[in-house]
């Protein structure tokens, strides 16, 4: 049957062996070993997204949720444990447990609802079960696999734009923004992405610069098919911006406020 593990609960346990056989009743086990882990302790992950983080104030423009997981540095990078917390506007942390990993070497896997994907710098991080753990993707480039994060003001920041959750942040990402935005959409929307609860052309400008320099998750996996869909990106951008002149037209001031809606006759 290979290497199974098995989490017991608290409290005395015990435990049963039965086998079923045409070729007689004998049982043969080995290496059993029963582990007392320590109980799990929140960790302490610090992060910031790019839409979210506002220069002016150094601080969020809200709270959001994002996911955290812990995977195995080896092909095929199996996920061993998952856990979700709410991202402080202020500190920039959130407290996830991790309750059924043991300890060992991980990538940390973030994700979040309209951000790319950001994993841990390469190598992986040495997690210690019972012991506090930390990781701050926001002091370097560098803390994101493959620098894949950009600077905004001193703050290393997650991409924002990946409103679908594809990968990567192209033409489909910018027009599910740009609809929401001509149909002036309000409240906690995917496409918001700096947290003012409109959809408006602050954030189309956000998801827009980020698919021209055709941003993607950087991941230890590989990455062929993201560079397919990247070559597909550039044509539907091209159909996407020839409707947009052909049709409706809204106009953006410099700070990314829609001001006027045009439509041509």
């Amino acid at each position: 049957m290979g290497n199974e593990k098995y989490a017991l609960p608290l409290g005395t346990n015990k435990i049963k062996f039965r086998a079923r056989s045409g070729f007689g009743n004998n049982l043969y086990v080995d290496s059993i070993c029963v582990v007392n882990n320590a109980a799990a302790v929140a960790s302490t992950i610090t992060l910031a997204t790019e839409g979210l983080y506002n220069t002016s104030t150094l601080r969020l423009n809200k709270r959001d949720t994002v996911r955290a997981y812990l995977r195995n540095t080896s092909s095929p990078f199996n996920i061993i444990d998952s856990g979700k917390g709410v991202v402080d506007s202020v500190t920039h942390t959130a407290q996830i447990l991790f309750a059924n990993a043991p300890s060992g070497t991980y990538y940390l896997h973030i994700k979040h609802r309209n951000s790319i994907e950001t994993w841990s710098k390469a190598g992986g991080e040495s997690y210690n079960r019972g012991s506090a753990f930390s990781y701050d993707f926001t002091t370097a480039l560098s803390q994101a696999y493959g620098s894949n994060m950009i600077l905004k003001g001193s703050e290393s920041c997650i991409y924002s734009g990946d409103v679908n959750q594809d990968g990567v942040i192209d033409a489909t990402d910018v027009a599910a923004i740009d609809n929401d935005a001509f149909g002036f959409l309000s409240g906690y929307l995917v496409t918001d992405l700096n947290g003012d609860n409109f959809t408006d052309g602050t954030d189309f400008l956000i998801a827009d610069n980020n698919a021209t320099s055709l941003v993607s998750k950087s991941t230890p996996e590989p990455g062929p098919v993201v560079a397919r869909v990247l070559r597909q990106v550039n044509i539907e951008k091209t159909s996407v911006t020839r409707s947009n002149n052909d049709n409706d037209k809204r106009k953006i001031n410099q700070s990314g406020e829609k001001i006027q809606t045009e439509s041509k006759d």
